[in-house]
């Protein structure tokens, strides 16, 4: 809950309350509650609610133990830093991880968020100009829903953008780190034009989804994944979900969309 002692969050007291709150029935038995009444594979992301308890380090661990591999906090709502933490890459603690901007009408014990249309689109352009990762935040009962509203006006302008990927926070933490401990060596080349393996030892159930791998050929080839061939898809056919597996070509450029542990053969 959101409810907490008044007092410095820096005191015992408050240390306490912490540690008090972050039991095994919030950490875990939330989570599989939520496993058993949805479809969803993992839990990747824990949300620290009102933000509270997230600079502790014995409460990232707890988070951490209990499997969850990011943490979004809600920082500073009374003085007003939580409206726009102004994130635009990775967050450099994954347990204690800001985002860009909320996206939501007044509410809590700060004052107002900003719902100005324009203002929320500009942070949005100046982050994707850049090339970086945007993150909005929103609580569902301070919005104004329909095409009117502010949210989902923002929703129609940060929208079908080819070149980008829409991803909640915890599979695109999990995506980091699947490109961070993923090794690509080359293999002899048994008959083919070219072998690769591609591995890592993460947990799949964790770390599921595929990443994309940019090869230079001048020549057509086949590509293959643990033998089986991969389908060849044009610029519009860019898949949305995280996990499948493909080719599409750009030029000399072959970029090949592959889950980890499997040996790629061009033939």
């Amino acid at each position: 809950p959101c409810s907490r002692p008044q007092s410095d969050t820096s005191s015992d007291t408050y240390r306490a309350f912490c540690a008090e709150n972050y039991n095994d029935a919030e950490l875990i038995a939330s989570r599989d509650m939520i496993l058993r009444r949805t479809t969803q594979p993992y839990v990747w992301s824990w949300a620290y609610p009102c933000g509270h308890c997230a600079s502790f380090d014995f409460i990232q661990k707890r988070i951490a133990d209990a499997g969850y591999i990011v943490a979004r906090n809600y920082p500073g709502e009374a003085l007003l830093l939580h409206v726009r933490p102004d994130l635009q890459t990775w967050a450099p603690n994954p347990y204690d991880a800001a985002y860009t901007q909320v996206v939501q009408k007044p509410g809590g014990r700060g004052a107002t968020p900003t719902v100005d249309v324009p203002d929320l689109n500009k942070k949005f352009d100046e982050v994707y100009s850049k090339g970086g990762i945007y993150h909005f935040m929103s609580h569902p009962q301070s919005l104004d829903f329909g095409p009117d509203g502010f949210y989902e006006k923002h929703l129609a302008h940060i929208s079908r953008h080819p070149d980008i990927w829409y991803v909640p926070m915890g599979p695109v933490y999990a995506f980091h780190t699947i490109v961070e401990k993923t090794e690509v060596r080359p293999l002899t080349s048994a008959g083919a034009k070219a072998r690769f393996a591609v591995s890592n030892t993460l947990d799949r159930k964790i770390y599921s989804g595929s990443l994309t791998l940019e090869f230079t050929t001048s020549t057509a080839v086949a590509v293959f994944s643990n033998g089986t061939k991969l389908a060849e898809r044009g610029d519009k056919e860019m898949t949305d979900r995280w996990n499948q597996e493909y080719v599409r070509r750009d030029g000399d450029s072959l970029f090949v969309t592959v889950h980890s542990n499997t040996t790629l053969e061009f033939r």
